[in-house]
């Protein structure tokens, strides 16, 4: 039961490492050109970009974020492997991998069903001790409506009371 516990566990950080792995490559992924040029010169005023034009909030917030899961993930998954330490310790650090895996999941559910919702972009903050959830979406605004739907979305996935769960509007 150990040693299937045990691939569950790597399969599920497999699948965890692919997912930020490929939200990685969505976010860097250049715009597409055009596979051939006009046939004619066009002329075209050329206006210079600002000096610094700051990354998109949402895509850095998402890395942080994926940044510091994987670090924690890194953590508990060396002193899992640690065979100094005690079978306790090391079972509960698989149990932390196998939590974070599961609330990587979540995030990314709620964060799938708010753009099917019409968001543009969402950032999905869960924690487990005490569960509670905080929600940024891409909006000027938000409505009640807004803050329900968001709420519903994290209460379907994650089961937490719509009470614990915060939801925030960024632009």
């Amino acid at each position: 039961m150990i040693i299937r516990t045990d691939r569950r566990v790597r399969f599920l950080v497999f699948l965890v490492l692919v997912a930020a792995a490929l939200a990685v490559v969505v976010v860097s992924w250049p715009q597409a050109k055009p596979a051939t040029a006009p046939a004619t010169p066009v002329l075209a005023t050329v206006v210079p970009a600002p000096a610094s034009q700051p990354a998109s909030f949402f895509a850095t917030a998402r890395l942080q974020q994926q940044q510091a899961e994987s670090r924690e993930l890194a953590l508990d998954q060396q002193v899992a492997a640690d065979t100094s330490a005690t079978q306790a310790v090391r079972a509960n650090a698989e149990a932390q991998v196998v939590a974070l895996a599961r609330q990587q999941t979540q995030e990314e559910e709620i964060r799938a069903l708010l753009l099917a919702k019409g968001y543009q972009d969402a950032l999905v903050y869960l924690t487990s001790q005490p569960a509670s959830a905080e929600v940024v979406l891409e909006a000027t605004s938000l409505t009640e409506a807004d803050a329900v739907r968001a709420a519903d979305a994290v209460e379907r996935v994650a089961g937490i009371p719509a009470g614990d769960i915060s939801v925030m509007a960024h632009r």
